[in-house]
């Protein structure tokens, strides 16, 4: 029996077959392990979503509290509600400069009324520093850049902001458009060619930190020196350059300037280094009584639909494969530094306010 066992076993060492069929077997084995794994991975998002749904059906609402204009925040709710119509959504827009202290006046009082709010990173930061809110990153957040999303795991930016120049092209020729900051620093933008924000704080802390406090806060004093008008509101001014009232302004939102060039206002932007870009982080409450309906709309936001949705209307995404190549092609986007807010923002304000807004044309003295 011992003699037959060697003589079989052999055999079998000589036969190359048996060999290709064992790896064969193996790499089969690993081929639908894999596969399963990845079905397992779907399943699990699957399931994910259908217990969010199954909470949200029970919620029926969710209350969001957004920066966005109103023509562009009601279709993105209206688009979400065709594919959840089990829920509804409620929507209070309102500026930063009354969102954030609505926020926080609520939460000193005790009352939560909003499940998620949408506003700028500086706003997500002054939230951050208390317990308005809490972590939730959508699982579409991996297909937006690194620096759209909160490090702490808090909120994703579903658009981004470049700030821009923006010039009427009725009033100024290509040739003599401003291509830098520096360019405006010429007589002929000096008096009334020129409009400014009230509150551009954080284009402004940001510029400070990318190209030196010395040499930025340099230059904003010649600009100063200009004699910009100061307005407020980006979509004013943009507005009031159209207009003609205006040659330029500076700093203002590419996004704006692409929608009326499109209806056809006589504007154009240029991307003036450093092109300063603003983020809008979307982030759930703590205490939100709708959680699964608001981590639905979160979700639908950040999804590629909820992405083209707010392209359609205007909007700049930030995913990056929704993002239009065309507005960002050969330019440095320098994604604006929110820490700023928590190191000396009333020191920002200060500074900004000095600058642009206390100044006296007759007796500089700088």
């Amino acid at each position: 029996i011992l003699l037959k066992r060697k003589e079989e076993e052999k055999m079998l060492k000589n036969r190359p077959g048996i060999h290709l069929f064992h790896c064969i077997l193996i790499l089969t084995l690993f081929l639908v392990l894999g596969f399963k794994s990845t079905l397992w991975g779907a399943s699990a998002e699957e399931e994910r979503v259908a217990k969010l749904v199954e909470g949200a059906k029970k919620e029926g609402k969710f209350v969001w509290y957004s920066q966005m204009s109103l023509t562009e925040a009601v279709p993105m709710v209206k688009k979400f509600e065709e594919k959840y119509p089990f829920i509804k959504g409620e929507l209070l827009r309102l500026g930063l400069n009354q969102l954030l202290p609505k926020a926080l006046e609520e939460h000193r009082a005790g009352v939560n009324k909003f499940d998620i709010i949408y506003l700028s990173g500086f706003g997500l930061r002054v939230l951050k520093k208390t317990d308005i809110l809490q972590k939730y990153m959508s699982p579409h957040s991996l297909s937006f850049p690194q620096d759209a999303r909160d490090p702490d795991g808090y909120g994703t930016s579903g658009h981004m902001i470049p700030k821009v120049i923006v010039y009427n092209t009725k009033l100024v020729s290509p040739k003599d458009a401003p291509k830098s900051y520096e360019d405006l620093l010429t007589p002929k933008w000096k008096g009334n060619k020129l409009a400014m924000d009230t509150t551009n704080y954080e284009w402004f802390a940001n510029v400070l930190k990318i190209m030196g406090r010395e040499k930025a806060i340099e230059l904003m004093k010649k600009i100063s020196k200009q004699q910009p008008q100061i307005r407020t509101g980006n979509t004013l001014r943009t507005t009031l350059v159209s207009a003609g009232e205006y040659h330029a302004a500076v700093p203002v939102n590419m996004d704006r300037v692409e929608s009326m060039k499109a209806v056809g206002a006589p504007i154009e932007w240029v991307g003036a280094e450093p092109v300063v870009t603003l983020t809008h982080m979307a982030a759930l409450a703590a205490k939100s009584t709708h959680p699964n309906a608001a981590k639905l709309f979160i979700d639908f936001l950040l999804s590629k639909e909820g992405q083209e949705t707010l392209k359609s209307v205007g909007i700049i995404p930030a995913r990056t494969d929704v993002l239009p190549p065309r507005l960002t092609k050969g330019l440095k986007l320098h994604y604006s530094d929110t820490s700023l807010a928590e190191t000396g923002y009333d020191e920002i304000v200060r500074e900004y306010d000095d600058i642009f807004r206390r100044r006296r044309w007759k007796d500089e003295k700088w």
